[in-house]
């Protein structure tokens, strides 16, 4: 199955069908035909918490090295 951004019908015995928010293109002709749009990750995007933990590691880390006077 082909994942892409637009789908389009690439023969007569081509159907397009929408499954839940996803669109398909089926073909009992030619499998090589099916696709489907849309793309999405499972991949969550970090809180805002790890994110300030992250930074203040990363200062502490800096701190360490003498890299960074503090004022």
């Amino acid at each position: 199955m082909k994942v892409r951004a637009s789908v389009k019908k690439l023969c007569d015995a081509c159907i397009s069908v929408r499954r839940g928010r996803r669109l398909y293109v089926i073909c009992k002709s030619n499998p090589r035909h099916k696709q489907r749009q849309g793309y999405c990750t499972d991949a969550a995007a970090p809180s805002l918490q790890e994110i300030e933990r992250e930074v203040e590691e990363e200062e502490e880390n800096v701190q360490d090295r003498g890299f960074f006077k503090p004022r």
